[in-house]
């Protein structure tokens, strides 16, 4: 649990998705062991920087915010774009191992979609997705055949998660428990995004915990190590 040192006060800050229907209703079909031992996962979205600290987040969420002992990227500068000010890589990739054995891989940038959904967990008794659009959430178990659809009641862009983030917040500021939401889950992912930086940079694998660095990736621009143009 992140503090601060003058007022002790509890830091919230991963992901407000966690208590969005979609993923809550997938993370309970994991808890409930449904789809077996969790063998690997893989997400998807427009870009690592930015869309990445959610989407990474979801990924730790679903694997009982287990930390990853290593990662391994490669970004694309090119044509990226600024968000909230930061640069963005156009294209990349970083792949990761969890503690546990559970591997991960993010896709972001140009193509993203043809990963066919935003989140897939890979289990030994079947496999889970999060779709970019309805129906949101489907499942397909091992021993039956085909896709089954899971109404989730709430898209996973709901306000609703927001809401249900502030009520936790509140309920573990009078219990003294972590909250879901804690700032200590959000380093987790963004840990990831800065090791694929630097994985890029060095052209190697990143062990972790990454020690402390100047961002790679604003080196590697400064350099003129990667390009933003064209």
């Amino acid at each position: 649990m992140a503090q601060d040192g003058l007022y002790g006060r509890k830091a919230r800050r991963a992901s407000a998705w966690r208590f969005n229907k979609p993923f809550l209703k997938a993370k309970s079909l994991l808890d409930e062991g449904a789809l077996g031992k969790i063998l690997r996962m893989e997400s998807a979205w427009h870009n690592l920087f930015d869309a990445g600290t959610h989407w990474l987040d979801m990924l730790f969420y679903f694997n009982n915010d287990t930390p990853a002992d290593w990662a391994l990227g490669q970004i694309d500068a090119r044509g990226g774009k600024k968000a909230f000010g930061a640069y963005q890589a156009s294209h990349g990739l970083v792949t990761f191992r969890f503690q546990n054995g559970v591997r991960a891989t993010y896709h972001c940038g140009r193509d993203y979609k043809d990963l066919g959904c935003m989140i897939r967990v890979f289990g030994d008794k079947g496999v889970v997705e999060i779709l970019e659009q309805e129906p949101w959430l489907r499942v397909h178990f091992l021993e039956r055949p085909g896709w089954e659809i899971i109404d989730t009641g709430e898209t996973i862009h709901d306000d609703w998660g927001i809401y249900r983030g502030i009520a936790d917040l509140v309920e573990s500021l009078e219990s003294g428990r972590p909250p879901l939401l804690s700032a200590d889950n959000a380093i987790r992912a963004t840990e990831i995004i800065f090791a694929a930086h630097e994985s890029s940079r060095r052209r190697e694998r990143v062990d972790l915990p990454l020690p402390p660095c100047p961002s790679p990736l604003l080196t590697m621009i400064d350099k003129g190590e990667v390009r933003t143009e064209g």
